[in-house]
């Protein structure tokens, strides 16, 4: 499964490569197919977080979007219907 987040960005649930995990993971590609980082499960904030790879720059837009993606995750999660 992937996400369009926007015209540069793209979550791409890698979960299977994370091995056994309870919650999904999702790897944010840049338009280019570079890694800029994950967003998965962090469980001492009972919330989705993103790790960022490198030192990557985001204008407002790239991270809002990040953040909304993330709110989703954890509202699926918490409701138990996150997609693995």
């Amino acid at each position: 499964m992937s996400v369009a987040l926007g015209e540069y960005m793209t979550a791409v649930n890698t979960t299977d490569q994370w091995g056994s995990r309870k919650t999904a993971v999702f790897t944010i590609i840049d338009r280019h197919g570079g890694a800029l980082g994950v967003v998965r499960w962090y469980g001492a904030w009972r919330q989705y977080c993103f790790f960022p790879e490198g030192a990557p720059v985001f204008n407002n837009d790239c991270l809002n979007r990040i953040s909304a993606f993330m709110a989703l995750c954890t509202k699926r999660q918490r409701d138990g219907r996150q997609e693995r």
